[in-house]
């Protein structure tokens, strides 16, 4: 019994009330001592809900293999039988020593399942990397991720090997973590069979050559240089590279120098394509010449023998000119029955 004193009117008092159900109803009353007023309390316990009822179940159903009772949207698994579709066998191992054995025994967490899969009778079911994937999750513990392996060139290990836990697999004749480096050293070797030209080494079928060594290029062959020439038309080939304090220090590439070959005439087999070059474009600009030469004077004497048939016949006599008729005039005098004609010059005005 619990007592409240010192209350006062306007006051507030809270109890805790527990219960013990041993019966499916039981009815109960809750007053203060001394007041007319209590509280009566009705208990109907509900043992099943709507859809546990007998017609609602599906016992033995396929859904649960056959091993148990269907109700409420899961498997209530018949005796012997555990699982979320009863379809372990309680009989080989209780729950909690099958989801012992789905425990990874090298992990410091002992997640079931490393967390990325279900426990099933003691084995664990992977489930997929992501949401509507088929990659999925592999090994004993699904610890392994079969797509977490390095890339090359957008390719799960270089397109030359297989993901396996983690780690590539790489085939035949490739290496390295992406199974990009082939082991062939063919790409490597000059024209000469020189290794990297002899100032570097073969990596991943590429060359790495020397940092003491200005020579690049896949196989260490090219020698960046600038060109210089001197008082003999000769040229030199050599690099620079920069030092402390932005000095330049220059390197030979080429130790000998480059120079124009002299042709004389005592040797006319090394200049022979040079003089016969010379040669013919001398001659058939005299050839040339002596055509235009020709051309012209035929056509300035044909010019010339017109210009003097013209000049005779243009020649005439203006004497015997027959277009020439002097000036004549006419005169009639009405007091005579002749006619007097008298000639006057062809200046004469009247």
């Amino acid at each position: 019994m619990t007592s409240c004193e010192g209350l006062s009117i306007g006051d507030s008092v809270t109890f805790d009330i527990y219960v013990s159900v041993s019966k499916r109803s039981r009815t109960f009353s809750i007053y203060p001592v001394g007041l007319s007023e209590k509280l009566e309390i009705s208990l109907d316990l509900i043992c099943e809900c709507d859809c546990e009822k007998p017609d609602k179940e599906q016992s033995k159903s396929p859904l649960c293999n056959g091993n148990g009772t269907f109700e409420c949207g899961q498997c209530t698994c018949d005796q012997g039988r555990y699982g979320k579709k009863c379809e372990c066998d309680g009989s080989q191992s209780t729950s909690d020593e099958s989801i012992a054995l789905c425990r990874n025994p090298n992990s410091t967490s002992q997640v079931v399942c490393s967390g990325r899969g279900e426990c099933v009778c003691g084995r664990c079911e992977c489930l997929p990397r992501r949401a509507h994937s088929a990659q999925k999750y592999s090994g004993e513990f699904c610890n392994c991720d079969d797509y977490s392996c390095s890339y090359h060139d957008n390719q799960l290990c270089g397109g030359h090997g297989r993901c396996d836990c983690g780690t590539c697999k790489c085939d035949e004749g490739y290496e390295g973590d992406s199974c990009s480096c082939p082991k062939s050293k063919e790409t490597c070797f000059t024209s000469k069979g020189l290794e990297c030209n002899g100032v570097g080494a073969c990596e991943c079928g590429v060359c790495k050559c020397n940092a003491t060594s200005d020579y690049k290029g896949p196989t260490c062959e090219e020698c960046p240089s600038w060109e210089s020439d001197d008082e003999d038309d000769c040229r030199y080939f050599f690099t620079y590279k920069y030092v402390e304090n932005n000095n330049v220090e220059v390197q030979w590439c080429q130790t000998n120098k480059l120079c124009p070959s002299n042709c004389s005439l005592s040797d006319l087999v090394k200049c022979a394509p040079i003089l016969g070059t010379i040669g013919g474009i001398v001659f058939f600009g005299l050839v040339l010449l002596v055509i235009w030469k020709i051309y012209t004077t035929i056509h300035d004497q044909r010019e010339f023998a017109k210009f003097e048939k013209e000049t005779q016949n243009a020649k005439w006599d203006t004497e015997g000119n027959p277009l020439y008729n002097p000036a004549t005039s006419s005169f009639v005098n009405p007091a005579f029955d002749n006619t007097t004609k008298t000639d006057a010059p062809s200046n004469q005005k009247f």
